[in-house]
């Protein structure tokens, strides 16, 4: 019965079309197309708040520090991790844009609560734009080398 169906199998072979050939090569090119696409580009960084399971506050640097001509240049970029939240900061000009935001925040929250809202508005679309270049801090590091 073996011999049989081994004479079977070898009478066959190239004469009997593989209809899974064309679907797992189609398969295959899909995967590929959806690996290429969904991997990230060693250009673009995640972005600069993200999420991750931390209890604490911390910060670290992520490169090596060196004070070059007694600048700070070398101290960036700085990860702070808050809770669940990791911030990183690309330069002392990001760093600046972000405290700036916080104060902005703290200024709105008063004016507001003093009834101060157009006052509080104004303070509110500040804080926005400094929010808005802060998220564009990254770029700007790039493009500025």
């Amino acid at each position: 019965m073996v011999d049989v169906a081994k004479a079977i199998l070898d009478e066959s072979r190239g004469k009997i079309k593989n209809f899974a050939e064309e679907d797992i090569t189609e398969a295959r090119q899909l995967y590929d197309q959806v690996a290429r696409v969904s991997k990230p580009s060693s250009t673009v960084m995640q972005g600069w708040v993200s999420c991750m399971c931390y209890l604490g506050i911390t910060g670290e640097r992520t490169k090596t520090f060196e004070v070059e001509d007694g600048s700070l240049r070398g101290a960036w970029p700085y990860s702070i991790y808050i809770f669940c939240l990791k911030i990183t900061v690309f330069s002392t000009w990001h760093a600046a844009m972000l405290l700036f935001l916080t104060a902005g925040i703290t200024l709105a929250s008063f004016l507001h609560l003093e009834a101060m809202h157009v006052a509080g508005g104004v303070v509110d679309l500040a804080a926005g734009l400094f929010l808005a270049m802060a998220c564009f801090a990254e770029s700007f590091e790039r493009a500025a080398g």
